[in-house]
């Protein structure tokens, strides 16, 4: 009898993103498909079962709260984890409510990612994956090879941010009401 690999989907519309994920992932065991966008992704579910996505919480064509809603609604069995830069505060919250399982920081280790892999698998919901100061063994950073801006070096405890896409209303609109809810 042959045991099927756990189907992870990864939605991200950063290629280099994708092939980072997807590359972790594949080298774990996992059958894992990739997706660019949220019009995308649902058209690869309504045509294959996926366990796992994992999902930018900023896309082109919808924002990510709106494609958490519909998977959560239409594939209520389906773990869904929200990955973000921003991810913290107000939109960790709006992703839990929303249905996701567990939110993902960016920058991220492959380690943390498969780690919620793991975790999600195994029926567990994850609040949220942040580096503790000396929780994790080394691991060697993973470094994004952009063509548009060079290497980006994503490692355990970084405080980079990056700026939110233009597109990403929902997303400016939260990091606005996070910021005014922390001057109470």
């Amino acid at each position: 009898m042959m045991v099927l690999a756990p189907r992870i989907l990864i939605v991200d519309d950063e290629v280099h993103v994708r092939k980072l994920f997807v590359a972790v992932l594949a080298e774990s065991g996992f059958d894992v498909t990739a997706a660019q966008s949220g019009r995308h992704a649902l058209s690869l579910l309504s045509d294959a079962e996926f366990e796992i996505v994992i999902l930018d919480m900023c896309l082109p064509d919808m924002d990510g709260l709106e494609l958490i809603r519909r998977l959560h609604g239409d594939y209520p069995f389906l773990k869904i984890t929200a990955v973000s830069g921003f991810m913290g505060g107000a939109l960790q919250r709006e992703a839990m409510s929303a249905g996701a399982d567990a939110t993902l920081s960016k920058p991220t280790t492959a380690m943390r990612l498969r780690n919620i892999v793991y975790a999600l698998l195994d029926g567990v919901s994850v609040v949220a994956v942040q580096a503790v100061p000396g929780s994790e063994p080394e691991e060697p950073a993973m470094v994004l090879e952009d063509p548009n801006h060079g290497s980006q070096r994503n490692s355990v405890g970084s405080r980079e941010r990056l700026k939110p896409d233009p597109g990403c209303e929902f997303l400016k609109a939260s990091l606005i009401r996070e910021s005014v809810g922390a001057g109470r």
